[in-house]
């Protein structure tokens, strides 16, 4: 199976289109870490659509594609010619695996990945508070992170790969270099605070610190932190607060508050750009569904910004990451329109939906009807 491990006002749905048949099937992009960039071969073209037993009726206007599902006409038909389909695994932790172990396993798709394995062969990975609180040097860590972003922007980022690196991870770290700029939190903090007065600087980065850092984090302390390396030190990006940490005295919750923005930022924004890097190469998205409980993410409760008003929307964790990506892709129809769909994992059963905004529930019985034989 694919190393899929991970380290998350409605729009009306676009109208209907004639879906392709599984003779039509076209040339999948190679998401794998093969030397191939389009050479999934679509071995199941010929073989003919099953019908899916569903758990109630299928709203007849739903049209979509999903995973190996082909929605039309108040019908669900699974298709094997869609197990080399390029896939794209986004959602929470827990239910992106659980996503992972579905697609990989139960479907038996071979044409998976996750922007957290095309990370990993690059040798960045995420850290949590509590381990890097254990483990680590928040100071190297941020170090660490500055270099990431450093070696994207010189093109040196595929050069930690296992070599001759896979076409799609060139194309990933080649995107990264591209967009370097939108990982590093001093560039964007820069942004935030241009042409602000000085008055409501604290305002602005009190926002900035309380969607990227969890409840742990002594907010205010870290506002005058970043304010000071900014306007007193001249940081404009993350290679200038690596120079000036060096000259500067601060304690080690100082110093773990200050990585964990940096961590959560990067990865927030480096996880929205990899929706953007599959959306182009032709990938669809599947977003898992589950929250952190047993029930289904809220979509309006998604589109609220609690750090607009000064407030964190958990007490003892951050913003979840899958959040943004939601936001980020309802921001973009133009690409993401008919690209991204999301499941739901009931207790007996699969719930598929064309989009992040629809509510269009097809729920599926298990056992899958196509398998590869």
């Amino acid at each position: 199976m694919p190393n899929i491990a991970a380290h998350s006002a409605t729009r009306p749905l676009a109208a209907p289109a004639a879906l392709p048949t599984a003779r039509a099937a076209a040339a999948q992009p190679q998401l794998g870490l093969g030397r191939c960039l389009t050479s999934a071969s679509n071995r199941c073209a010929a073989a003919p659509d099953r019908p899916q037993t569903t758990q109630g009726p299928v709203p007849q206007q739903a049209r979509f594609q999903s995973l190996l599902f082909r929605v039309a006409n108040g019908v669900v038909n699974a298709s094997p010619a869609r197990q080399d389909q390029a896939v794209a695994l986004y959602g929470l932790s827990h239910a992106q695996m659980q996503l992972g172990d579905f697609v990989c396993g139960e479907l038996d798709m071979q044409n998976v990945a996750t922007i957290a394995t095309y990370n990993k062969q690059l040798d960045i990975v995420h850290y949590s508070r509590d381990y890097t609180m254990s483990y680590f040097s928040p100071r190297e860590l941020i170090q660490e992170f500055s270099g990431h972003i450093s070696d994207a922007a010189a093109g040196k980022l595929v050069k930690r790969a296992r070599q001759p690196a896979a076409p799609i991870l060139q194309a990933w770290a080649d995107y990264l270099g591209a967009h370097h700029t939108r990982l590093d939190p001093f560039i964007r903090l820069n942004a935030l605070l241009a042409n602000v007065p000085p008055e409501e600087r604290s305002a602005v980065a009190t926002r900035f610190v309380l969607k990227n850092t969890s409840g742990d984090c002594r907010t205010e302390t870290t506002v005058n932190n970043l304010l000071h390396l900014v306007h007193a030190c001249g940081c404009k990006n993350a290679d200038d607060v690596v120079a000036a940490l060096g000259k500067l005295t601060l304690d080690r919750h100082d110093l773990l508050d200050l990585s964990e923005l940096f961590i959560k930022h990067f990865f927030r924004n480096s996880s929205k750009l990899g929706l953007e890097f599959f959306a182009k190469q032709g990938a669809e998205i599947a977003f898992a569904w589950n929250d952190a409980g047993r029930g289904k993410m809220d979509l309006e409760a998604i589109r609220q910004k609690p750090w607009q008003e000064q407030q964190r929307r958990f007490q003892h964790s951050y913003e979840p990451i899958t959040y943004s990506e939601v936001r980020s892709v309802l921001r973009q129809p133009e690409l993401f329109d008919g690209k991204v769909s999301k499941v739901y994992f009931a207790d007996d059963g699969v719930e598929l939906a064309g989009s992040p905004a629809s509510e269009q529930w097809v729920a599926l019985t298990r056992p899958i009807a196509a398998q590869r034989h």
